[in-house]
């Protein structure tokens, strides 16, 4: 079980809710993917726009862009580009990767699990996470 699963038992009224930049990226990733092929300059070029909008906190350009690439795809890939659009759509207020730094909270995927864990006292079956390894 992933710790993502239990979000809702652990959290409480002064718990911040994040989703980790990892996990944000890999959805960037598929939706470069599909527009310029994988590992392209293009890609690479897009991608490490978008990503730098992730980590500015400005999920919702990065949406509005999606948006308008969206509207002018059909069938399958616009299914898929509607997916990643809601993903993103759909945890905007988990993905203020400026905000959580200014707070100097964790943003990485692996210190994001730790800390939850370590802070709630409960580690998951075959879970022996350190800091130090999270690092």
């Amino acid at each position: 079980m992933r710790i993502s699963d239990r979000v809702g038992d652990l959290a409480n009224e002064d718990s911040v809710l994040i989703l980790g930049l990892f996990q944000a990226s890999e959805h960037l990733s598929t939706i470069c993917k599909e527009l310029h092929g994988e590992q392209s300059e293009a890609y690479w070029r897009q991608f490490s726009a978008w990503r730098e909008l992730f980590w500015e906190g400005k999920v919702l350009q990065v949406i509005g862009e999606l948006k308008r690439i969206r509207d002018g795809w059909k069938g399958e890939r616009r299914d898929l580009l509607w997916g990643e659009i809601r993903y993103s759509q759909d945890n905007p207020q988990r993905m203020r990767c400026d905000r959580y730094r200014a707070m100097r909270l964790p943003i990485g995927t692996g210190m994001l699990q730790i800390r939850t864990s370590l802070a709630s006292g409960r580690l998951l079956p075959d879970s022996r996470p350190t800091l130090r390894g999270a690092a």
